[in-house]
């Protein structure tokens, strides 16, 4: 019986694409280990919170003229699939390259170089995935579960496997973002489309009013997502919790994204891209309120499964609409450009001020702050959606 179902689900849907979820669980694998313990690796070898936030605001300076570059190169490549394996790469290479030297300055060169590699990497994965599965029966949502399925085992695993000894985090992260590169031939081909004559200016983009305010809804959310995995984790630690139940808190944090994106599809088309925006942001803001409260280790841990929601939700929303709204020829570009703007800005306008104002107020209050920040931000895109579907429904 469960053989024949199976059968006719193949038979609707078509072969799962294994080699694409695959690539998702080991590309969000690599950054579950890199992101959670990369700082507690800074501070372990004696680097304070303001020289921890320096390099980031510095490594992402030069990440903020890559982010572009790589969408801009995806898109006028022949294949994209060649710029994928490009950052896989580089970014392995970079990872290892910790282990030469604890010296601030080279470290600092090596968090340039990785983040220089690895800053395309979401945004251009995702671009291609999205291109390949255009009118295809498994959407991205479904395949991009892989991704955090893959973050879920990985830091449930990785803080017990890492314990103590944080530098065990690269050649963990190198062997993940290797097998990425390996499984990166198997995607499908996807040619860039800003070719020959076909070439629409950026400034189509920017014209745009509703994705720019869209991506500048992104930006506030991820201010507050930057910052918690940026500090939160030290902070953690000093109210008691260890790196085994750091593992154990982003394990709930990412855990309820598989249900999420698997039903995210048809949870927008029901109650379109706006609305599921503004749920998402509001579930946010209240698990920064109740972080910025909260201090037994078990409580946070499962405060943090709220990510789950607020997160998928509004990342899924943004991603898929860029896809729908940007030009054919502008496609990665827009990809980039977004996670330019949430990812890569917040890290180059806030590391160091984030790392001095970690120290002077404390985490918890910037938590609070950033609550406070995402509330505003909320309101003020509720009534730009209220009169922009107004607007609609009279046009």
């Amino acid at each position: 019986m469960r053989l024949k179902s199976m059968a006719r689900l193949k038979k609707e849907f078509g072969a799962f694409p294994i080699a694409i979820f695959l690539l998702y669980v080991f590309s969000f694998g690599s950054q579950a280990i890199y992101s959670t313990y990369h700082n507690l690796y800074l501070s372990g070898i004696g680097f304070s919170q303001p020289q921890i936030g320096m390099t980031i605001s510095v490594s992402t300076f030069f990440a903020l003229i890559a982010s572009m570059t790589w969408g801009v190169v995806s898109d006028r490549a022949k294949r994209k699939n060649t710029v994928i394996l490009l950052l896989f790469g580089g970014s392995t290479v970079a990872t290892l390259l910790y282990y030469l030297s604890e010296n601030y300055v080279f470290v600092l060169g090596v968090v340039t170089l990785y983040t220089f590699f690895y800053t395309g990497l979401p945004p251009c994965l995702d671009n291609i995935v999205l291109e390949a599965s255009e009118g295809k029966r498994w959407k991205y949502g479904q395949m991009r579960m892989g991704g955090t399925v893959g973050y879920c085992l990985v830091v449930l695993c990785s803080g017990f496997m890492i314990g103590e000894e944080h530098a065990r985090i690269f050649y963990m992260t190198a062997i993940a973002l290797f097998l990425c590169f390996l499984l990166a031939f198997r995607l499908p081909a996807v040619p860039g489309h800003r070719t020959g004559k076909r070439k629409t200016s950026f400034r189509v983009l920017l014209k745009n009013r509703p994705l720019m305010i869209m991506i500048g809804y992104n930006l506030s959310f991820m201010l507050g997502l930057f910052f918690f995995y940026s500090f939160y984790p030290i902070y953690f630690r000093a109210i008691g919790g260890t790196s085994a139940q750091i593992g154990v808190m982003m394990f709930f944090c990412a855990v309820l994204e598989i249900p999420c994106l698997f039903w995210a599809n048809r949870v927008v088309k029901r109650f379109g891209v706006e609305r599921v925006l503004i749920v998402s942001a509001l579930v946010t803001a209240l698990r920064w309120a109740l972080l910025s409260f909260l201090r037994d280790p078990t409580l946070i841990i499962a405060t943090n499964m709220l990510h789950g929601i607020g997160y998928t939700g509004f990342s899924y929303c943004l991603v898929v609409y860029i896809n729908e709204a940007a030009p054919q020829d502008l496609k990665a570009t827009s990809q980039n450009f977004n996670a330019l703007i949430g990812g890569v800005f917040p890290r180059l306008a806030f590391g160091y001020v984030g790392g001095l104002a970690a120290e002077a107020f404390g985490t918890n209050n910037i938590l609070l702050a950033a609550c406070a920040a995402l509330l505003i931000s909320t309101l003020l895109f509720s009534i730009w959606a209220y009169r922009h579907h107004r607007r609609s429904v009279a046009a």
